[in-house]
């Protein structure tokens, strides 16, 4: 997550590393009764596929924000 991403969301560096986006960031459920999950399951899988997505997202205080973002992939050298 980006600098502008940590402040919007409330999350410091520390707090957000290793914490799966679902339940973090990205409810299980929208509000519209989309499940989120399987579509987070494919961005992980091929991220470049969806490097343009709007869905809705949760900040720590448990309100609920529409977002239209980009993803880019940033591996490490183990490329993971």
């Amino acid at each position: 997550m980006n600098e502008f991403g940590q402040t919007f969301f409330g999350y410091s560096e520390e707090k957000i590393i290793a914490r799966h986006v679902v339940g973090t960031i990205v409810p299980e459920m929208q509000a519209t009764g989309r499940d989120l999950r399987p579509l987070m399951k494919k961005i992980c899988a091929d991220p470049k596929a969806f490097e343009h997505n709007i869905n809705e997202n949760i900040k720590p205080d448990g309100s609920r924000v529409w977002i239209a973002w980009t993803n880019k992939a940033v591996l490490d050298s183990q490329q993971y």
